[in-house]
């Protein structure tokens, strides 16, 4: 009996010491409750009062590894993330972990380097893509009435806003010659200032092109047109000295040149008409649409319609146009029987001419 008692009095006791061994300590339970609270334990959010659940930004690994994309919708905070900012790490804005205490305004979080004087709204210049960015600019530009066209869009702001206040932009001139004024006068080809040129530089120049040449001056309005080659040619060509008024309008006044020195044909010696547009357009030269049939003879209509294949089939004088003859064709023995009997009849190529001209 004692002997049992005593094993079982040292069953017991070792019983109590192992569990002793193993019960965890104070520590021990107050680490499990911090890693693991008890049911029904309120976690505050280290983000204050952000409406948005854990998982929507992290992951169950770890805190520190985030979702990629995010979960939570920035928009919902009254701050869309757009351009740039769409890359931006969240702690670039948010230095402290409670998101509600950051400032919305531009100029909280970029150096203002106008310094104050164009105020403290970047986003009435910029855009969220790039600091460097026109698009808004130049969509705001054309709600004021001056739409930023060719050049005008590259251009920095101070080139034309030259005072620019804290709150407010000084109005400046909507002309051209208000910012172009040395131009007008510095221009020679031709010289502005010399001719009397209106200083509108819209009445002649595109503001969408990229420089002052390849003016859009309509010179139709003058009543000479500008078609073919005159659209390439220099305008003292025919405006000699900047005389631009009282030019001739005829093609000879400039082209004499041309119309002496041409020799096929020869335009002297085959007494052409000195009216140039008759027989050759603005484009070129040649080829030339000289109506023959309407002014010599019928060689495009007619009986002789399709018979020759060159002007040396009836002009064998190269030099002389208005030498010409029929009795290469048609031969002597043919033409005198068909003429028999015909008063005045001449086997002479200025007969058939005279006979036969609207044939």
């Amino acid at each position: 009996m004692t002997t049992r008692l005593r094993l079982l009095g040292f069953s017991v006791g070792a019983v109590l010491w192992i569990g002793a061994l193993f019960t965890p300590g104070p520590r021990a339970v107050d680490a499990r409750a911090a890693a693991d609270p008890p049911k029904g334990t309120e976690v505050k959010s280290p983000h204050g009062d952000l409406k948005a659940e854990c998982e929507d930004c992290h992951t169950s690994r770890s805190w520190k590894e985030m979702r990629s994309p995010l979960g939570f919708k920035h928009d919902s905070t009254g701050f869309p993330l757009t351009g740039r900012h769409t890359a931006t790490p969240c702690t670039a804005c948010h230095s402290s972990l409670v998101f509600s205490r950051v400032p919305a305004s531009c100029a909280d979080c970029h150096r203002d380097v106008h310094e104050g004087r164009s105020g403290n709204r970047c986003q009435d210049c910029h855009a969220t893509q790039s600091w460097t960015s026109r698009s808004k600019t130049v969509a705001d530009h054309a709600r004021a009435g001056f739409p930023l066209r060719g050049v005008h869009g590259l251009v920095e702001c101070s080139r034309c806003h030259v005072d620019l206040g804290e709150q407010t932009r000084t109005p400046i001139s909507r002309t051209c010659y208000a910012c172009h004024a040395e131009a007008y006068a510095a221009a020679q080809n031709p010289n502005h200032a010399a001719s009397g040129f209106s200083t509108r530089c819209e009445s002649c120049h595109d503001p969408g092109q990229s420089r002052w040449g390849g003016a859009g001056f309509n010179h139709g309005l003058t009543g000479f047109p500008l078609t073919g080659a005159h659209l390439a040619t220099s305008c003292d060509r025919c405006h000699a000295g900047g005389q631009f008024t009282g030019a001739p309008r005829d093609c000879y006044s400039c082209h004499q040149a041309d119309y002496d020195g041409a020799l096929n044909p020869s335009h002297l010696t085959a007494g052409y008409p000195t009216t140039c547009a008759s027989c050759h357009t603005t484009t070129a030269w040649r080829p030339a649409n000289i109506d023959h049939d309407g002014l010599y003879f019928r060689i495009y209509s007619g009986k002789h319609k399709e018979k020759w294949s060159s002007c040396a089939d009836c002009h064998a004088n190269t030099a002389n146009y208005a030498d010409f003859t029929c009795l290469t064709c048609h031969l002597q023995p043919e033409m005198n029987d068909k003429h028999s009997g015909r008063t005045g009849y001449a086997y002479v190529s200025t007969a058939c001419y005279s006979c036969h001209r609207r044939a």
